[in-house]
């Protein structure tokens, strides 16, 4: 089986935790790296296939919310092996490279371990690369640039922007939170589709406040290829991905205007 999540784009550095219980209450499951889970963002994906001596039935997986404040798409994909099938190097299959997802396709990239939704023909035809890149985008602007409206999913795509341009992000505090034990401040931006939670290192509680502007200078990058189809991301949100992996955040600094 493979379990994947997505979300709005204001939560893509949020994360999900997932575990597997083994049917007829046979406690957790576990792999060659011990509990089977762990935590998994906007479009990551964890597989578990079930081996020889596992046990059959009716297995179940937990999706936890980590933060509690996050709403998920929460999927599973299953396969049925015959018996004869069972632990075999069938049972250990890759993801396929691609399937749909309500209609929409869905591209498996390997390295990154992750499925990312291909934007639709209709939202590729309307891209129109005409906004003015000094032209300070909200938060709900910023995250309509990544709603592929035919779909109704957020795709890694933007509608106005390509690879390699900058976007100029202004909008006011909603809310503000700090982990002492990260030491890390959430500043929370309102969207109209799900509020923007974007981490960052340190405790910046002195220096904001609710209703403060922050502005900030985002680029467009591309977090994975596959053939002619570049998924795009922000070089802010690739940098969470990284950091977070050491126990850390971005700098608001880096991405901060000054005026």
């Amino acid at each position: 089986m493979l379990a994947f999540v997505y979300t709005s784009f204001g939560s893509w550095t949020k994360t999900l935790t997932l575990i597997a219980e083994y049917p007829n209450n046979g406690g957790y499951v576990y792999d060659g790296n011990g509990l089977w889970g762990g935590h998994v963002e906007h479009n990551q994906i964890k597989s578990f296939f079930p081996s020889a001596t596992d046990p059959r039935g009716a297995y179940q997986v937990h999706f936890i919310d980590d933060k509690e404040n996050t709403k998920f798409d929460c999927y599973l994909r299953c396969w049925v092996y015959t018996p004869d099938t069972r632990g075999t190097s069938g049972m250990n299959l890759p993801p396929e490279d691609s399937f749909k997802l309500n209609g929409a396709d869905v591209q498996y990239i390997p390295d990154l371990n992750k499925q990312f939704i291909k934007p639709s023909n209709q939202w590729l035809s309307t891209r129109t690369y005409t906004l003015n890149s000094n032209k300070p985008l909200n938060a709900t602007q910023l995250s309509n640039q990544f709603y592929d409206t035919t779909y109704g999913f957020f795709v890694n795509d933007l509608r106005d922007y390509s690879v390699g341009d900058q976007i100029v992000f202004s909008d006011q505090i909603a809310a503000i939170n700090y982990s002492e034990e990260e030491n890390m401040t959430e500043l929370i931006f309102a969207c109209d589709a799900g509020d923007i939670f974007w981490q960052f290192n340190g405790d910046l509680r002195s220096r904001y406040a609710v209703g403060d502007t922050v502005k900030l200078v985002l680029t467009v990058e591309a977090e994975a290829v596959s053939g002619d189809m570049v998924f795009e991301n922000l070089d802010y949100i690739l940098d969470n991905y990284s950091m977070r992996t050491n126990g850390t955040y971005p700098n608001i600094d880096d991405y901060l205007i000054i005026e």
